[in-house]
């Protein structure tokens, strides 16, 4: 495009430049810019970054979402979940969640029954909430474990992106998947 120009803005503050890369960016409800950087969670306004939450130093946080409560969740790649409680403006204490073999987390999804739902790359799906645990994987209902990306529908059903086709939820406690799609997969 001849004659058009990309306006951009750095920030480059002590705090962020001191972190190295940033590794997830997510945009609240509530209009905050969250932003992970090594094992430091930031948010900002607009204006400040402001440093909200310190994770142990082995950590690395590729994904950041925001649960049905409006808390921030924080994934790994070493499979661990963390919650930032807003109401409170603290970490929550201990580790939210871990899978078994600390496959990073690829993303999360709220479902229709306030549960939540933890896609992994190596490990498959959990469903968390007031129920037992689920775990979903390709020995059960999944076309693959490796989980790239996790949606929800306008109908609530969740969708997952594997290494093996889409997988697709149709009811509470099943996921039906198969390869759907398998010409996108060749």
């Amino acid at each position: 495009m001849l004659g058009q120009q990309i306006l951009s803005r750095s920030f480059i503050t002590t705090e962020l430049n001191s972190q190295g890369k940033i590794t997830s960016l997510y945009e609240s409800q509530r209009g905050l810019l969250w932003v992970g950087c090594a094992n430091k969670l930031f948010s900002f306004d607009g204006k400040i970054f402001e440093e909200m939450a310190v994770l142990p130093e082995n950590e690395t946080i590729p994904i950041i979402e925001e649960d049905i409560s409006g808390n921030i969740l924080m994934g790994t790649k070493s499979g661990k979940v963390y919650r930032f409680l807003i109401k409170k403006l603290s970490l929550d204490t201990g580790i939210f969640f871990q899978n078994n073999t600390a496959s990073p987390i690829s993303g999360f999804e709220n479902g229709k029954d306030s549960s939540l739902y933890i896609a992994t790359y190596g490990e498959g799906l959990f469903k968390v909430g007031n129920h037992p645990l689920l775990h979903f994987t390709s020995e059960s209902s999944l076309p693959s474990d490796d989980i790239y990306d996790i949606e929800k529908d306008a109908f609530g059903k969740i969708w997952l992106a594997t290494d093996n086709g889409i997988a697709v939820e149709f009811t509470r406690t099943a996921l039906t998947s198969s390869k759907l799609f398998p010409e996108m997969m060749a």
